[in-house]
């Protein structure tokens, strides 16, 4: 991996259409638990994964 995808987190991901697609798709409450954390999530798999162990939380 070079160094702007390690730094980059979900801001780099949402320049992506069909990511910024899905995150606008999921509810406000899993998107807000997402931004709180945008630090931790390194990889598409990071924020799907993520996104899907908050949804089965709710």
């Amino acid at each position: 991996m070079n160094q702007f995808y390690d730094s980059a987190g979900l801001a780099y991901y949402l320049n992506s259409n069909s990511y910024r697609d899905y995150f606008s798709s999921l509810p406000e409450e899993v998107q807000a638990a997402i931004n709180q954390q945008e630090d931790r999530i390194h990889s598409e798999e990071d924020l799907r994964n993520y996104a899907e162990y908050l949804l089965r939380k709710s």
